[in-house]
């Protein structure tokens, strides 16, 4: 007990020094003319007009000094605008990229906490765990994993990376069949391929899940094509380097086709992706472009973009499953009914959260639907192939499939820092660095510190299994409970600078006690889906949530039914 509570206080003390990240650059977007007379900034006459910005150094009472950017536009009369609102320039730059706040988009940004705790509080597992238990035998050896039939249950075997989950991938046991005595995958090298990017995966996985997961993301695919299957990797290359020449090494999201592209890429291989991205991203910042805050998230934002989309589905309902029974056959339907709507819908959110991460109404931005729509297409054929390696090449999927080793606590607590800075780091452009995001963070952070410290001493309750909701239900739960919150929260203050704030606190408050719920949940004795009446109830419901999600997915407000 006295090694876990000092483990806390050292990742708490850790996390103490995320403040000094949100005090870098504080953008104060709305300043009165009286204000900026009382701080004497004199603009050049030979300013054009436009949208600009002054960075002035700021010194408090304790003598700390931190930067401030301040936004201004200059009209075409020749006015300073301190409110930055200049309609006439920007009908003039039509085209061009403006300032975004996201405070000026209050509906927009309340939208996307509603979605992004939903999906967190949804796909939250708290640690990856190996995924051999998640086995299935083709002469039933291996029982199903009650787990993976998590339409209303939660999966053990993923990583949260704030936005990002890195979902496991099931260890398959069958005996041989066609593809693995076929011709497809004998290739030279295809033995060396095999064995080192298994053993990568392996070796790593103790530590990094996340890295050792997206290193075996490609499993399916070396098992058909062999040594072939690592020819994703130079076109993944090809196109970092073309996006980088596209922005001409600045941080800005590429033309839309290079998105899809690359997206495209990393939702059959995440590992391909991730080349891209890291091409991408080192081109940048190489090149120098990257200097502020907005610069590195809108730089993180568009990588989670490229290599991340096959992540968040294998974390939202299994990518590989083994059907042995009518049980099964329904959870294969559901996954191919949820994986790719749930998928459009959190890669919509994910590129129009760019406009807010890099301050900038990105071009992009009016393209999320396109882009997330193309993707959710290629996750249903990615999970297609997953079924054709599942069934051809059952014994090749066995041999190339990493066998990920349990993750030590100090990779739990490691892990748990790196979700908390990027978390905060992610919310700060639409929340602001305030006592709201200190406390919304408490409440995020809550449940894991106390699971790696005292979680093994939770007492269990019979009963709260069966009513805690989990899985594609959870999210619409959270959505709607998140959705009422939020307008609970506008009802109580006037202006977007309030409200938002403290609607980021409320949200985190749903995830909070579902979590708690489900650690105090007593595991129930049976499967009440396994009963003839339970499986009637179980498929009537799953298709009323469907029906649900599709109307959230096309913005319906659920609470407005009320």
């Amino acid at each position: 007990m006295i090694k876990k509570l000092f483990l806390a206080l050292i990742l708490i003390t850790q996390i103490s020094v995320l403040p000094s990240w949100g005090k870098d650059t504080v953008i104060i977007d709305r300043i009165t003319q009286s204000e900026a007379e009382e701080l004497d900034i004199q603009i050049p006459g030979e300013t054009p007009p436009g949208f600009h910005q002054i960075q002035i150094e700021v010194s408090d009472d304790a003598g700390i000094v931190s930067e401030k950017t301040i936004l201004f536009c200059k009209n075409l009369m020749g006015e300073i605008k301190w409110d930055n609102k200049c309609p006439d320039v920007v009908d003039a730059t039509e085209g061009f990229m403006q300032p975004y706040n996201p405070l000026d988009n209050p509906e927009d940004t309340q939208s996307t906490q509603v979605a992004a705790f939903a999906l967190l509080g949804a796909l939250a597992a708290g640690k990856a765990a190996s995924n051999n238990k998640n086995s299935n035998s083709d002469d039933h050896s291996a029982p199903n994993d009650d787990k993976s039939r998590d339409d209303f249950e939660e999966s053990d075997d993923s990583e949260d990376l704030a936005s990002v989950g890195a979902g496991g991938l099931a260890l398959i046991k069958r005996s041989t069949s066609w593809g693995d005595r076929s011709r497809t995958w004998r290739h030279k090298g295809t033995q060396s391929v095999d064995k080192s990017w298994r053993n990568g995966a392996e070796s790593i996985s103790s530590f990094s899940p996340l890295a050792a997961r997206t290193i075996g993301d490609g499993s399916y695919l070396r098992a058909m094509f062999g040594s072939l299957s690592l020819l994703t990797h130079p076109i993944a290359i090809v196109l970092g380097i073309w996006a980088l020449i596209d922005v001409d090494r600045q941080a800005l999201p590429p033309a839309i086709w290079i998105v899809i592209a690359i997206a495209l890429l990393g939702t059959l291989d995440a590992m391909a992706g991730f080349f891209a991205a890291a091409v991408y991203a080192i081109g940048i910042t190489v090149s120098g472009n990257i200097f502020t805050r907005e610069e590195v998230l809108t730089v993180a934002g568009v990588m989670i973009i490229f290599f991340a989309p096959a992540l968040l589905a294998s974390a939202i309902r299994p990518v590989r499953r083994l059907i042995s029974s009518g049980d099964d056959r329904w959870e294969r339907i559901t996954d191919y009914a949820l994986v790719g709507l749930l998928s459009y819908f959190t890669l919509s959110k994910v590129v129009g959260a760019l406009n807010g991460l890099s301050g900038l109404k990105l071009p992009i931005s009016a393209d999320a639907e396109q882009i997330a729509l193309i993707v959710a297409i290629a996750i249903t054929v990615r999970i297609i192939l997953e079924d054709l390696a599942t069934y051809l090449y059952p014994v090749r999927l066995e041999t190339v499939s990493p066998d990920y080793k349990e993750p030590t606590t100090f990779q739990q607590v490691i892990s748990l820092e790196f979700k908390t800075f990027l978390f905060v780091t992610l919310a700060i452009p639409f929340v602001g660095f305030n006592i709201q995001l200190l406390i919304g963070t408490f409440f995020f952070l809550l449940p894991s510190i106390l699971g790696l410290t005292v979680g093994d001493k939770y007492p269990k309750i019979p009963g709260l299994g069966r009513i805690v909701p989990k899985g594609a239900l959870k999210i619409i739960v959270m959505i709607f409970i998140g959705s009422i919150f939020a307008n609970w929260a506008e009802s109580l203050f006037e202006n977007p600078e309030d409200f938002i704030p403290w609607s980021f606190v409320l949200l985190a408050i749903p995830g909070l006690v579902f979590k708690f719920a489900g650690d105090f949940a007593e595991k129930p004795g049976y499967d009440w889906r396994k009963t003839d009446f339970g499986r009637v109830i179980y498929r009537i419901g799953g298709i009323a949530i469907y029906i649900l999600i599709v109307q959230m997915v096309r913005g319906v407000d659920l609470t407005a039914w009320l």
